[in-house]
């Protein structure tokens, strides 16, 4: 069950101090949450249930992703379930397209080469994961398990 902060509302200094492991209510947008994990990192989730069925869907480390832009994207899903429509399924009746390791790879390679000292660096980071992740670049992100790894 999700936690409720001691404030109705979510707020960055808010995330920031959060600490201890758990799924966090943010008081604004009904279905959106943030998940801190033991390991400290927290990201942004949602939570609805359509046709009794729950979906979770994460929308973003909260390092990388604004509360504005997270309530945003919860917001746009949260009507479009009031409306009958199921934003967690595909056209066809399937899940959304889950990118694979290596997608998954390549973007978060994007987002961190600017903090980095050069090219070499990022060389380094693509040898490293192509070496050691190599059995796992085609699997979907959520296939990977704890054994792949």
């Amino acid at each position: 069950m999700p936690k409720r902060t001691d404030k109705p509302n979510l707020t960055k200094g808010r995330i920031d101090r959060l600490e201890e492991p758990g799924v966090y209510a943010d008081g604004t947008v009904p279905t959106l949450y943030v998940r801190v994990r033991p390991t400290g990192s927290k990201q942004f989730i949602q939570i609805v249930r359509i046709d009794g069925r729950r979906y979770e869907r994460g929308l973003g480390g909260c390092q990388f992703t604004e509360l504005d832009e997270a309530r945003g994207i919860a917001f746009d899903n949260y009507r479009r379930v009031r409306h009958g429509e199921n934003p967690f399924v595909g056209a066809a009746g399937r899940k959304a397209a889950t990118p694979t390791f290596e997608d998954a790879m390549e973007a978060v390679i994007a987002i961190q080469s600017e903090n980095w000292r050069g090219a070499k660096t990022e060389a380094q980071w693509r040898s490293s994961l192509r070496e050691y992740a190599a059995a796992i670049m085609p699997q979907a992100v959520d296939a990977v398990r704890t054994p792949d790894v």
